[in-house]
């Protein structure tokens, strides 16, 4: 009946093991960057005066601005002109595996085009330059593609760069800015696009895909955008202020990872597909949307561990194992999502001031469950045919269930297991197989305000037998109508002590009240009263209202009263039904719940003397 929702800590080593292995390979290549080739023979160089050195080579000019390949080259080129074009023409620029093909330092507005770079240490390396331009390049069986060192206003375009060596990447940006990487075709047995300490770039329009499946990663950035990619995995790890929005992407492993603090970055509007793992996961991190998402995950949709701050909002999350995951999270909101054909749509474990609201909830497994969580806020949302609607277990406490529809799941609408202090109120809780609103082993929970119909059980409160109780909670305020039982305290024998039942309207249950026989209170004082009961006519023709106070005469007893008739009479029974005030106000409750506490209170001091005299 009661979901266990626990996974072990397996994941928390699979998750990132690809992304510190792009960290770690970051490290080892972080060499000194500045270029100082070695003026080894072979070695060609466009000098500052625009000639070509040697002048043999397959390159010629006759303005000092274009150069063109008129046909292959087996040597490395070093530049120390700005302003000038590159055209290879189709031609092949080859290497052994060592040196670059074209690098230069402090020197602007370089562009490389239709070139075919193979076998480099690295195709394209510039250090200290901007306003660089390398469009429609092969670049094949390097170590590297690109790579740019403190480089600012770069335009990358319509390159294919593949078959990088497991130490390379495609692409890899180091403290640069505002540059642009589009429309690319990126292939690596590493990481495809390693962007370091880089701010404002703009990553668009590529295709991206990775041996080892790590798409692009992005360390200590900011202000970066990655939009419209086909790409495997984005990795953010202590970035901010960043957008990930409308990429598709198609991965076995985690599709989008944040970690190490990053903060502030929008992840909205992608298509993500995670065969394995996770769409999105965020470890250690605040301030962060999620957002917009269509997400398709073997494991989690969105799974967050030790997180604040976050914002989970409008995704469409299906056929995952939990929709979405938080465990040690707090002041986080899940939002507007629609949550279908999960086995646990939303899972809490270890939360706090969590706010689920608005939220589509249907055809899942198990709609939503909580655990070891207080001061969470469930609200407005549509939770419909799932097996557990909502369930709360493990010491959770201070947590409302609020304004929700929780309709037509199979086992129970809404299901509390060892918790306290928790209210259920202002919910449509109706057609659900089993039970509307369950209590085991709880204590001082409140059901209020409620319209709960049509379930086999309407409310129920149990406990283990022979050991634990269920007691101190109040059922008020309800409509308990056309259910099999209307409240059902305890089984036979099992404990089920010191509740307060008032002022619902119990209406054409099949049996509107059962109970095991321990000591519960059902009516505040007089003229307060106790409950409407819509078969009291016929079970007491001839009672009479009290003095025109709207309370009859004679108790209604339950089905155990007749063995102990002071533990389960309505002493006032209402005569008409009670109007049922709006909660929609948080403060309206708590307000309404110290109005009466008084009377409760004189209540049970009046009649605690015939608690120990009439024990089953």
């Amino acid at each position: 009946m009661f979901l266990a929702v626990a996974k072990g800590e397996r994941k928390l080593k699979k998750l990132f093991s690809g992304m510190m292995f792009a960290m770690l390979l970051a490290s080892i290549l972080a060499f000194a960057f500045d270029i100082e080739p070695a003026k080894a023979s072979g070695t060609i160089y466009i000098r500052a005066d625009g000639n070509v050195e040697p002048s043999t080579v397959n390159i010629t000019t006759t303005d000092f601005v274009t150069y063109n390949f008129i046909g292959n080259i087996y040597d490395s080129i070093v530049i120390e002109k700005s302003n000038i074009v590159i055209d290879g023409n189709s031609y092949v620029i080859q290497g052994t595996q060592m040196g670059n093909a074209f690098s230069w330092s402090d020197i602007n507005n370089v562009t490389i085009r239709n070139t075919n770079i193979r076998q480099f240490s690295c195709a394209i390396c510039a250090n200290r330059s901007l306003d660089n331009v390398f469009s429609g390049n092969v670049m094949a069986q390097n170590d590297y593609g690109i790579w740019l060192n403190s480089c600012s206003s770069n335009s990358i375009s319509s390159n294919n760069i593949t078959e990088n060596s497991i130490s390379g990447a495609c692409a890899r940006f180091d403290s640069c800015s505002n540059s642009t990487i589009s429309g690319n075709d990126m292939n690596s047995y590493a990481v495809c696009v390693l962007l370091q300490h880089s701010t404002g770039n703009n990553v668009r329009d590529n295709n991206i895909a990775s041996t080892h499946e790590i798409g692009m990663s992005l360390v200590s950035c900011s202000n970066n955008i990655v939009a419209s990619n086909d790409i495997d995995s984005i990795v953010l790890t202590s970035s901010s202020s960043n957008i990930v929005s409308c990429n598709s992407m198609n991965n076995s492993d985690s599709c989008i990872a944040l970690q190490g603090n990053s903060s502030g970055n929008d992840i909205s509007n992608n298509n993500i597909i995670s065969r394995n793992y996770d769409g999105v996961s965020i470890a250690s991190c605040s301030n962060n949307s999620v957002s917009g998402n269509n997400i398709t995950a073997a494991e989690n949709g969105v799974w967050l561990v030790s997180c604040s701050t976050n914002n989970i909002s409008n995704n469409n999350i299906t056929a995952a194992e939990n929709g979405i995951r938080l465990i040690s999270c707090s002041q986080s909101s899940i939002t507007g999502n629609n949550i279908i054909g999960c086995s646990l749509a939303v899972s809490l474990d270890s939360c706090s001031n969590i706010g689920v609201s608005s939220n589509v909830i249907t055809h899942n497994l198990n709609g939503m469950f909580l655990t070891s969580c207080s001061n969470n806020s469930v609200s407005d949302n549509n939770i419909t045919n799932n097996s557990l609607g909502v369930g709360l277990g493990s010491s959770c406490s201070s947590n409302n269930i609020n304004g929700n529809n929780i309709s037509s799941n199979d086992d129970i609408g809404v299901s509390f297991y060892s918790c306290f202090d928790n209210s259920v109120s202002g919910n449509s809780i109706s057609s659900n197989g089993d039970i509307g609103v369950s209590f085991y082993s709880c204590f001082d929970n409140s059901v209020s305000g409620n319209s709960i119909v049509n379930n086999h059980v309407g409310v129920q409160l149990n406990s283990p037998y022979p050991f634990g109780d269920c007691y101190n909670n109040s059922v008020f305020d309800n409509d308990i109508t056309n259910n099999y039982i209307g409240i059902y305290l305890g089984y036979f024998l099992c404990k089920v002590s010191g509740n307060i039942i008032y002022h619902n309207n119990f209406i054409n249950n099949t049996s509107q009240a059962l109970t095991s026989g321990w000591y519960n209170v059902w009516n505040l004082n007089y003229p307060l009263g106790g409950n409407y009961w819509s078969d009291y006519k016929t079970k007491y023709p001839n009672a009479s209202e009290i003095d025109a106070s709207g309370i009859w005469n004679t108790p209604y007893v339950t089905n155990n009263a007749d063995m102990y008739p002071l533990n389960n009479a309505d002493m006032y029974p209402l005569k008409a039904p009670y109007v049922i005030p709006e909660f929609s106000s948080p403060l309206v409750l708590p307000f309404f719940m110290i109005v009466t506490l008084a009377a409760v209170i004189a209540l049970r001091r009046k009649q605690a003397k015939c608690r120990n005299n009439h024990q089953p």
